[in-house]
Parts: C-alpha cells; sequence; structure tokens
C-alpha cells in the first residue's frame, strides 16, 4: 500500500488533488458565515425531473447537509453517502440531507432504491455544473464536482464547510455532524 504524501494546495488557483494529481476548482469558494449562493440541481420524482433550489432549503426552515460527490457509483461515494445516511437516520428527520452529485438523476434514484438512502434528497449536478461552480467545487479538468460537505442553517448561512484536498479521501463526517448538533 502506498503511503499518502500530505499535500497543500495554493491560494490561486485553487486546487485539489486527484489520486496526486492537481485539479483546478472553478467558482468562488464558499466559506462560513457566508449565506449559501443560489443554486439549481435536478431531481427525478415518480417518473418527472424536477428542481431543487436553495429556496427549497430555506423552505424546508431546518438545518441542511449538502453531501457532495463525482459519483455514487465510486467506492468512495457509496460509502460516504452510506454513512451520512446512518448519521441523519438519528437525527430524526430534524436535518434536511442533500445528496448531490454529478450523476444523471436517473443514476441516483437507482442508488438511492438500492442503498435503502431515506434520509437525502438525491439531487443531479449533471448538466451545467451550476451547483458545482456557485460552491467552488467544480473540477475544470474533469467537469464533475469534487468531494465536499456543506451544512447550512435554517436562516440559509453556511455553518460548515469542507473541500476534501485528496479526491479519493473521505470527508470529516464527526465535523459536519457536530454542527448539525448545534444547530438543533
Amino acid at each position: 500500500m502506498a503511503k499518502k504524501v500530505k499535500r497543500t494546495t495554493s491560494k490561486d488557483p485553487r486546487q485539489v488533488f486527484v489520486q496526486g494529481k492537481p485539479a483546478t476548482l472553478v467558482g468562488k469558494a464558499v466559506r462560513v458565515g457566508a449565506e449559501v449562493p443560489d443554486f439549481s440541481l435536478f431531481i427525478f420524482e415518480e417518473g418527472i425531473v424536477g428542481r431543487f433550489t436553495k429556496q427549497d432549503v430555506l423552505d424546508f426552515g431546518k438545518p441542511c447537509l449538502l453531501c457532495c460527490m463525482t459519483s455514487v457509483d465510486t467506492k468512495v461515494g457509496t460509502v460516504q453517502a452510506r454513512k451520512f445516511e446512518r448519521y441523519l437516520s438519528m437525527l430524526d428527520r430534524n436535518v434536511v440531507g442533500v445528496l448531490v452529485t454529478s450523476d444523471l438523476p436517473f443514476t441516483m434514484n437507482r442508488f438511492v432504491q438500492q442503498e435503502v438512502i431515506e434520509h437525502m434528497i438525491p439531487a443531479s449536478d449533471d448538466r451545467a455544473g451550476t451547483f458545482g461552480k456557485q460552491f467552488g467545487i467544480l473540477l475544470e479538468e474533469h467537469a464533475v464536482l469534487t468531494r465536499a460537505v456543506f451544512v447550512v442553517d435554517q436562516n440559509g448561512i453556511v455553518q460548515y464547510e469542507q473541500v476534501v484536498s485528496e479526491f479519493t479521501d473521505e470527508p470529516n463526517y464527526g465535523a459536519a455532524i457536530d454542527i448539525l448538533l448545534d444547530l438543533l
């Protein structure tokens, strides 16, 4: 097993690493204390493609976890979705979970049905990467989302953000859940 090398990212341009190789992030970084940016994601319910937006998050009136990744069909993506599903299941639906990927909405629905994901709304940024650009997590070289986690309070203010520096690493689940617990 290869030893992992700790890498630092430069400020300009913003980067993450994909299996040790630098990849540029498109868009402005979303920071703690900022208002959640406007966004539009695709959802697929009962055979109809719809939209999921910032306003939908605000309308819930609850803290929101945005669990972001390239695809649920990757090993780390599957693990990340399963772990956050398990944590969210313990919060008694007091938190809105959104599983945001670059997958097609149909892929997302297959995954949530197969994995019995009940505490996260499957939402796709597969077309223009507008969510990725708004949150600063779109990989320029690959045109897909990188791995990231955001916690937004009921007023639409970002309370936690993590862009995972190595694409193949998992996020810090505990830190995100601790912030959610503080918001309840």
